[in-house]
């Protein structure tokens, strides 16, 4: 189609569309995959390549090997800076905005009628630009439009980094409600516990990943409460002396913590910690320690043995 309208063979090779095989066949180099268009404001900036290989047909061993040899090509752009993230015309529509790390991620929520949704590329995709974008959405709307940010990035090590990352720099730049999504699904049958990306959420659950999207963003905690999660899950405590030890030098991270979400964190911490939720509930500040005093009765015993009822009539 591009060569009936005009273009060479050489602008299809240089602009990545097409590419030379071994014996000079022009083949095309976008098959076998998807391509997203990068649009803001009805103006594409940039495009995004997928390869996807089709186990159809295919035994196991050569399976494998298609998708070794289509590694390197797997993830393709135009070597631009990218100016806005996928889908960056959400943030003028919404008052809570999810950011998600992969445009494969981002097609997920979309497919499942979730349109609240941008993704930045990968974990390094969020710039300070991008950052200003949204706020400025958020100060042009008086603060009903990005008001609340969920950040939803990968359950891997990577995906975790970045959630400190782009936590900070929406923190530093922007007076948003920032809460940190995490995706992390508990089968209230099974206990299975399924973690990863969104689309792996897709694949397992099918539309039902999108009633536990939303149940995720219910349960979303603020990044204070994320960053104390994440402490208590790296040390590795071998007595109850290092895990008050722990508590007492992290106090004023738990001071920043709301109120309101104090209470479920301190039964999620007690679970990592493998101690009673008693040890933590009252020194937390969130409810007075259980009295072990036996309280007296304020009235006499048996002063309720008889009970009078006085019926007035016309």
């Amino acid at each position: 189609i591009l060569l009936k309208e005009g273009y060479t063979e050489d602008e299809l090779v240089e602009s990545g569309i097409s590419r030379r095989t071994d014996d000079d066949k022009l083949v095309d180099w976008q098959r076998q995959g998807m391509t997203l268009p990068y649009e803001f404001s009805r103006y594409y900036h940039n495009i995004y390549r997928r390869i996807i290989i089709s186990r159809k047909g295919l035994k196991e061993e050569d399976y494998q090997e298609r998708v070794k040899k289509a590694k390197r090509w797997k993830h393709m752009k135009l070597p631009i800076p990218l100016a806005h993230p996928v889908n960056m015309d959400a943030s003028r529509k919404y008052p809570h905005i999810v950011i998600v790390e992969g445009e494969l991620d981002y097609i997920t929520w979309l497919a499942l009628g979730l349109p609240f949704v941008i993704s930045v590329g990968g974990t390094n995709g969020l710039d300070d630009d991008h950052i200003h974008q949204l706020l400025y959405q958020y100060e042009i709307s008086n603060g009903e439009k990005c008001k609340t940010i969920y950040v939803a990035l990968d359950e891997d090590g990577p995906g975790q980094e970045a959630v400190h990352k782009v936590a900070k720099k929406l923190e530093k730049e922007g007076n948003f409600d920032i809460r940190i999504l995490r995706l992390r699904y508990e089968d209230p049958e099974t206990k299975e516990v399924t973690s990863g990306d969104s689309n792996d959420f897709l694949v397992k659950f099918g539309l039902k990943a999108k009633d536990i999207f939303l149940q995720l963003m219910d349960e979303a905690i603020s990044y204070p409460a994320f960053q104390f999660i994440k402490k208590v899950e790296a040390e590795q405590f071998v007595n109850d002396t290092q895990k008050l030890g722990f508590i007492r030098r992290n106090r004023k991270m738990i001071d920043e913590i709301q109120p309101d979400e104090k209470l479920f964190l301190a039964l999620e911490v007690a679970k990592l910690m493998e101690v009673p939720a008693e040890w933590l509930v009252p020194s937390w500040g969130i409810a007075p320690p259980i009295s072990k005093i036996k309280e007296e009765p304020i009235l006499p015993s048996g002063a309720l043995d008889k009970i009078w009822l006085t019926i007035f009539t016309n």
